[in-house]
């Protein structure tokens, strides 16, 4: 396992930064306010309502998808540097058992070496002009980052999950797992090429609750799951399609952006 977490070096990502962004923050913090980062992004995207709301976000359903496509290009550049001082202050990175000069040696050197394969080594051996080498390389940055985010957004960011603020004292109201089934949602789940596209992550629901059980037994978990949900009478979310999710997901963009 984590000789394969480690291949999101091929995405110009850093396995350390990610295991404390989405192992530990968006799992444990799912959908709520200034702790899960995959909410709290840049300023021109508005995805909680506990968000200050800009001008701007009025547009945001419609520009949003520009900026997905540049999310493993920031990964591959700034974000991870960013990352991992930020995760220091708060205290996180000791979580990994490295000193933070080793952590950041092991940044700089795998961004070199991701570099090194992804672009100088390309630009030096490949008989093509350097333009249409660096254009494919954006290209393949730009369709990596949209596919990741219409995975990862629709399943949080979507009109029937909710949104959490903790109170003054840092609490919430439900239980870790109920927490999970309130904010999370599944699509697509009847489709299993796309499921096996996406590693399971269609089924996002059990994704959240088991996250050491392998994906293949997702389909067969989500029954179980969502025959306790009806038992307990918590809310057990899915789409039939990707699609919807895609279109549900809009719309609450555009519903997120208005005053």
């Amino acid at each position: 396992n984590k000789l394969m977490g480690n291949l999101i070096l091929l995405v110009g990502g850093d396995d350390n930064n990610w295991k404390i962004q989405h192992n530990v923050l968006h799992h444990t913090y799912t959908n709520m306010h200034e702790l899960d980062e995959d909410i709290d992004t840049a300023i021109f995207l508005r995805f909680s309502p506990n968000e200050k709301r800009l001008g701007m976000h009025k547009f945001q359903h419609l520009y949003a998808w520009f900026f997905y496509g540049l999310m493993t290009m920031l990964w591959s550049t700034t974000k991870d540097f960013q990352q991992l001082f930020r995760y220091r202050k708060k205290g996180l990175t000791q979580q990994l058992k490295s000193s933070f000069s080793s952590l950041f040696i092991r940044l700089v050197m795998s961004k070199v070496a991701y570099y090194s394969f992804t672009l100088v080594i390309p630009l030096i051996f490949i008989p093509l002009p350097w333009w249409q080498i660096v254009f494919g390389y954006l290209v393949m940055h730009f369709l990596c980052g949209l596919i990741l985010a219409m995975i990862f957004q629709p399943a949080h960011v979507s009109k029937n999950t909710e949104f959490v603020n903790p109170s003054e004292n840092e609490t919430v109201e439900n239980t870790w797992a109920v927490h999970q089934m309130l904010t999370t949602t599944n699509f697509a789940p009847d489709s299993k090429l796309f499921s096996w596209f996406v590693g399971g992550l269609n089924y996002q629901v059990e994704h959240h609750l088991f996250p050491t059980i392998c994906h293949v037994h997702y389909k067969k978990v989500a029954e179980i799951v969502k025959k306790t949900a009806e038992e307990f009478n918590i809310p057990y979310h899915s789409f039939p399609t990707f699609r919807a999710a895609l279109l549900n997901h809009a719309g609450m963009l555009k519903q997120l952006g208005k005053a």
